[in-house]
C-alpha cells in the first residue's frame, strides 16, 4: 500500500503554493524536545540506495548527515559503495587506512573513523566490505566486540550502499532498520528503483521503503515521480511506499563537489539544500515513532550472518 505523509499539504498546481507544514528552526527545536526524551537509547540504522547510478545518492547522504548532525545527531557514514566509494572525496577527506585494516588486525575501528563534520563521521570501507560477510568466526567475534562501542557514539548509521541489486547491496538493505530509495524523474531510473524496490522485497522480505525525488525542477515534479514510482508499487507489490520530499536541482551542487564540501556547508540557503533540512524535518518528526530492529550492533550482526544462512538454505 502507498502511502502518502500527512505532512505534505496540496493547495495548488504552483511549485509557490506547494509547502511543507513543518517550519526550520521552530520545529527543530521542538521536535528535539519531544524527540530526545523519546528516543531509546541505540542508534538508528538507515540504507540510503537506489537502482540506477547517476542519480545523486552519494551527495543526498552526506547532506543528510549534516542536516541531522544540525539538528543534534551524531552521525556516522558509512561508505558502502564498493565500486565508486566518493563519500570521503565529497567531505574532502584523505582516509589513510580503511576497514581493511581493521579485518587484518593493523588497526581498531576507532582509529580509522574520520571527522568530516561536526558531529559526523565517515567510516572508509574500501573493498573490505565485500569480505564482511565470509569472515573467519574469531575475525567476526573480534569485530562485533568493537562495533559495540558504536552505539553508544552515535545517533544515525547513514548507509551509501552501491546502485543496483547486487548482492552486498542487497546484504546492506537486508540489515538496515530503514531504506530510502533515491530516484529522479527519468524513465530508466524510476524502472530502475521500481527493480530495486521489488528484490529486496523478495529476497529479504522488506515491506516499507521511503523516497526521495532527487535533482526535480519543482515540487509538482517530485510529486510526479512519487505517483508513477508509487502506482506502479501499489499495482503490483504489497508494500508500503513512504514519500520523504524532494531536492531541487541547483547549480549550486555542481560548485559544492568542486570545493571538496558538502552543499548544506558552504551553500545552506540554497534551494536544494533547504529542501534537504525539510526532509530531515520529516526524518526527525517519524524518528519517534519508529520500530527499529536492533541496533548498530544487531546491523552488523545481521550482515555478518546473511552469507551463512544463505549457505545454510541452500
Amino acid at each position: 500500500m502507498v502511502r502518502r505523509l500527512d505532512l505534505f499539504h496540496w493547495r495548488d498546481e504552483s511549485e509557490s503554493e506547494w509547502r511543507i507544514e513543518l517550519k526550520s528552526n521552530k520545529v527543530i527545536e521542538r521536535l528535539d524536545s519531544v524527540i530526545t526524551e523519546s528516543l531509546p537509547d541505540r542508534a538508528r540504522v538507515v540504507s540510503v540506495t537506489s537502482g540506477k547510478g547517476g542519480v545523486g545518492k552519494s551527495n543526498l547522504v552526506a547532506n543528510l548527515a549534516i542536516g541531522l548532525a544540525a539538528a543534534g545527531r551524531r552521525i556516522l557514514i558509512l561508505d558502502a559503495d564498493l565500486g565508486l566509494a566518493n563519500i570521503d572525496l565529497l567531505f574532502g577527506l584523505a582516509p589513510v587506512k580503511t576497514i581493511d585494516d581493521v579485518l587484518r588486525g593493523s588497526a581498531k575501528l576507532s582509529e580509522i573513523l574520520l571527522e568530516a563534520y561536526k558531529n559526523v563521521y565517515v567510516l572508509p570501507a574500501s573493498s573490505g566490505v565485500a569480505e564482511l560477510v565470509d569472515l573467519d568466526p574469531s575475525v567476526r567475534y573480534g569485530l562485533l566486540h568493537e562495533i559495540e562501542s558504536l552505539d553508544k557514539e552515535f545517533d544515525v548509521l547513514l548507509l551509501d550502499t552501491a546502485a543496483g541489486i547486487s548482492k552486498s547491496v542487497l546484504a546492506f538493505n537486508g540489515a538496515a532498520d530503514e531504506i530510502i530509495i533515491v530516484t529522479t524523474i527519468e524513465p530508466t531510473a524510476i524502472i530502475d528503483a521500481y527493480a530495486t524496490i521489488k528484490v529486496l522485497r523478495r529476497e529479504s522480505g522488506i515491506r516499507t521503503f521511503s523516497l526521495i525525488a532527487n535533482d526535480v525542477s519543482t515540487a509538482r515534479e517530485g510529486l510526479e515521480v512519487y505517483r508513477r514510482l508509487g502506482g506502479a508499487v501499489d499495482r503490483f507489490m504489497d508494500i508500503r511506499l513512504d514519500y520523504l520530499g524532494y531536492v531541487l536541482h541547483d547549480e549550486n551542487l555542481e560548485r559544492a563537489v568542486k570545493s571538496k564540501s558538502p552543499l548544506m556547508e558552504i551553500f545552506p540557503d540554497a534551494p536544494a539544500s533547504k529542501c534537504i533540512t525539510r526532509i530531515v524535518e520529516t526524518m526527525l518528526a517519524e524518528e519517534y515513532a519508529l520500530e527499529p530492529r536492533g541496533d548498530v550492533q544487531f546491523f552488523w550482526k545481521r550482515l555478518l550472518n546473511q552469507e551463512a544462512e544463505s549457505m545454510e538454505a541452500s
